[in-house]
């Protein structure tokens, strides 16, 4: 398999665990949509949202609470299912299923008409990163419902947010290598089926997982099956159990 039908494929596999997808992700704090909202400036009422990657609503519905009209651009056809499930009470919210690089060029789109991440074509628009939510969002501002795209006005603040994450991540990867646990490319975790692979762990990072905490939902190459896994301290292996995880690793991408 090439590397573009890979990664096809990877950005389309949480749609094939959609209908757990909202109860297996973490709820993100309410903090950060405070955060949120302080960053922006944006308003209920006011300002209209642009959720991308929106999933099952999970990041959504606090917003839609809110009181903000909202469209949600959805790659995967069985999230876009769900998250119209969820978010049916909200009538200010719409659920597209597209890709966000089709639908913005279309006639649909409030977004039509811009050139990408440079922002170019927006009309006083910027680019940015929906205050951690994940999403890139844009509003559309005032009577003529001109563009801009959410973006931090305290890129200091923004910046001291970041690093405390980092932080976070760092002191708990210490503590973790402390007690017997090692990641890295060759980390040998195991699947709640017990079987046993290797597959490239830095902490705060995943692109092929769903992080849930200290475990992982992916992919087990060994059961062929998604799966919750987690690492294995070296002193719960056996010499043949090592040499079987690292025998069987999955894609080489955290």
């Amino acid at each position: 398999m090439d590397r573009t039908a890979e990664r096809e494929r990877l950005r389309r596999t949480f749609d094939a665990v959609a209908t757990d997808y909202q109860d297996a992700r973490p709820e993100y704090p309410a903090e950060l949509y405070a955060e949120l909202l302080n960053l922006t400036g944006a308003r209920p009422g006011a300002d209209r949202l642009c959720e991308v990657g929106s999933a099952s609503g999970k990041a959504t519905l606090p917003l839609a609470r809110r009181g903000f009209a909202i469209t949600c651009v959805e790659l995967g056809a069985a999230l876009a299912a769900e998250a119209r499930r969820n978010l049916a009470g909200f009538d200010r919210v719409t659920v597209v299923h597209d890709a966000f690089e089709r639908w913005r060029r279309s006639a649909t789109s409030p977004c039509a008409g811009s050139t990408g991440r440079s922002g170019r074509g927006w009309r006083g628009g910027r680019t940015g990163n929906c205050g951690g939510t994940g999403a890139r969002c844009c509003t559309w501002r005032g009577p003529r419902s001109s563009v801009s795209v959410m973006a931090s006005a305290q890129r200091k603040r923004r910046l001291a947010v970041l690093a405390a994450i980092a932080a976070g991540y760092a002191a708990g990867t210490v503590i973790a290598t402390r007690q017997g646990y090692s990641f890295g490319r060759n980390t040998v975790v195991k699947c709640r089926q017990g079987h046993l692979f290797s597959t490239v762990w830095i902490p705060g990072a995943s692109v092929k997982s769903l992080r849930l905490g200290f475990w992982r939902y992916q992919w087990c190459p060994v059961g062929r099956h998604l799966d919750l896994v987690r690492p294995v301290k070296a002193a719960e292996l056996t010499e043949a159990g090592r040499s079987f995880a690292l025998a069987h690793h999955d894609i080489p991408v955290p």
